[in-house]
């Protein structure tokens, strides 16, 4: 007989914009609160698997702000920080801890243009 917990389902949340190529941080909001809906336990975001990398520093940090909030605090969160130094990888942690992020993922820096 098994004492686990009903087990947990964590999602990739992909990043949407806008026409204009502009980051879409009212899609993400809703986004993650359908995954609430869904039933869905997590998210994990902004990674450089996904589109880190059309993204600036200030539009990682409104991606962030936008899972977390559509999330309501019903949603955990995983927010992936890669940046090539350590003062911007502190500035994105701390905001991560600021939004309210269950979680900060480290990323090690992809090679090539960032």
């Amino acid at each position: 007989m098994s004492t686990c917990n009903k087990p947990e389902i964590w999602t990739v949340t992909h990043t949407p914009f806008r026409a204009d190529g502009a980051l879409d941080t009212e899609a993400l909001y809703q986004n993650a609160a359908k995954l609430v809906e869904m039933g869905i336990a997590g998210t994990f975001f902004n990674s450089y698997m996904g589109e880190c990398y059309s993204m600036n520093y200030g539009e990682r940090m409104a991606a962030a702000e936008a899972v977390i909030a559509g999330g309501g605090g019903k949603l955990q969160t995983a927010v992936a920080i890669e940046a090539d130094n350590i003062p911007t990888i502190i500035e994105l942690g701390l905001h991560a801890k600021r939004c309210g992020a269950t979680y900060a993922a480290l990323v090690v820096p992809a090679l090539g243009p960032c």
